[in-house]
């Protein structure tokens, strides 16, 4: 997928992520279908532990924001990380999730593209996290 559709496909969520990060709930729900997802990933196929090392980062980065642990990201940083979660359990995106081999090529891509956009970011993250709690 290229830079542009990516950044396409992600205006929507982005939208929705800004209204869900009002509440706290919400986070909450959306961080539980993640891991909800990252289980049936993580036994249906062994090759993606990169993919799911992703995403658990980033669940860890937003429940961390929510909580008031960190907040050294910028607020746009934050809003495009629930997006992206948001993006992975919504099953109908750019290519459907339920069609088998092909459904999660679109969520590896844009985890892949949030990933990169947000590498500074995520890196002062895991720094964070390595000093505070040891992993």
């Amino acid at each position: 997928m290229e830079e542009n559709k990516e950044k396409k496909a992600l205006s929507s969520y982005e939208k929705k992520a800004e209204r869900v990060l009002r509440d706290g709930e919400r986070v909450d729900k959306i961080i539980g279908s993640v891991s909800t997802k990252l289980g049936e990933i993580t036994r249906s196929n062994e090759k993606l532990s990169g993919f799911v090392g992703r995403i658990k980062v980033i669940s860890r980065m937003v429940k961390n924001y929510i909580s008031g642990n960190y907040r050294v990201m910028p607020w746009k940083s934050i809003v495009l990380l629930v997006a992206g979660l948001i993006y992975f359990i919504t099953p109908i995106d750019l290519i459907p999730d339920f069609i088998p081999a092909l459904g999660l090529i679109d969520d590896i891509s844009m985890i892949a593209f949030i990933y990169r956009s947000l590498k500074q970011d995520i890196d002062e993250y895991l720094l964070w996290e390595r000093d505070n709690f040891s992993i």
